[in-house]
């Protein structure tokens, strides 16, 4: 019987909300009431830098992640993600605080990404791979990339929804090529977005794919903290999981750290849908676009709704560039006068 895994990210994607500024306290919290409630990993923050603030999940080493679990009775296994083109994980040392690594990277940083984790590998640590932007990649392209990282052996990959435009029948095409390309102990996984409130919908839809891999893993949040329009929310996934018999996650211990601190973040920050951001993810404009548009410049969503049709018109949404957003923004301003 295949293995159904949750793995909560919110110390690490909700970070993009509070610029990783959770509070010393409040880190210890969640991770203590996720792993009293059974969620089987827990992702603490990125290896980025060279320094460290008191209390936020932007770690400069392992050692520094060590210190903050050092007391702690965390039975969940532990995380970190690395950008390859921001952090250099090769210089790293084993932990055995720490059991997966796990590396989000673009096309262009590909032999970066099979250099670190081959080396993290060989300390003994589980190596999950996360291709940013699973859309950019045709189904052929996928099959290249996957065929290039079977030297590192990995223990897990995911389906990447980095713009939250995935739909149905994306997942069943990614999935498809995964099945073809990878061994079936390998892990399997799936992180996704609220653009179109279709998160839960396509959670369930993939853990109920016919398939011979082993385990299958959903990323998620508490609340779903993450930068506008957020993410599965971890309690939402894990109580459906529960009432399907497929777990026995401890919802209570997950309501524990959604009244403390998870409420007073909500209460502070703003994330989940936002009509926004729907454009893009159906146009596969990068993210970044509307958030510009709406929370920097103030802009309504009738402009920024005209604004991202015509970054999408002339083929410049793959990556954000201000230059071109604010060129976009001032012609579409011009052209309503």
């Amino acid at each position: 019987m295949k293995k159904i895994s949750v793995l909560d990210c919110t110390l690490r994607d909700g970070g993009h909300v509070n610029n990783f500024l959770f509070g010393s306290d409040e880190i210890k919290e969640i991770c203590c009431r996720l792993s009293d409630g059974l969620i089987d990993i827990i992702e603490v923050g990125f290896l980025k830098g060279n320094s460290y603030s008191i209390g936020t999940t932007l770690f400069p080493d392992i050692q520094t992640v060590e210190d903050i679990l050092k007391d702690l009775e965390v039975k969940s296994k532990i995380a970190l993600m690395v950008r390859p083109d921001w952090y250099d994980a090769s210089v790293i040392s084993y932990s055995s605080s720490v059991d997966i690594l796990r590396f989000a990277f673009r096309k262009q940083d590909i032999d970066e990404t099979i250099r670190q984790a081959t080396k993290v590998k060989s300390l003994g640590y589980s190596v999950y791979l996360n291709p940013v932007n699973i859309l950019q990649y045709s189904d052929d392209e996928f099959s290249e990339i996957l065929k290039r990282i079977k030297v590192i052996e990995p223990d897990g990959i995911n389906i990447v929804d980095t713009f939250g435009g995935l739909n149905l029948e994306h997942l069943r095409r990614k999935f498809d090529v995964l099945n073809q390309n990878l061994n079936k102990s390998c892990a399997v996984g799936v992180h996704l977005h609220e653009n179109l409130s279709l998160a839960l919908s396509l959670a369930l839809e993939f853990i109920s794919f016919d398939s011979a891999f082993d385990n299958l893993l959903v990323d998620s949040s508490l609340w779903g903290m993450g930068r506008s329009p957020g993410n599965l929310p971890t309690e939402l996934l894990a109580g459906y999981l529960n009432t399907h018999g497929v777990s026995d996650y401890k919802i209570n211990e997950l309501n524990r750290a959604l009244q403390w601190p998870m409420r007073a973040y909500k209460e502070k920050y703003s994330w989940g849908y936002d009509p926004g951001y729907v454009t893009s993810a159906l146009l596969k404009v990068h993210r970044s676009y509307p958030e510009y548009f709406i929370v920097e410049r103030g802009e309504p969503y009738p402009i920024c709704y005209s604004c991202i049709q015509k970054i999408y018109e002339e083929g410049v949404g793959a990556t954000f560039d201000p230059v071109v957003a604010d060129r976009i923004l001032s012609e579409i301003k011009n052209e309503r006068c």
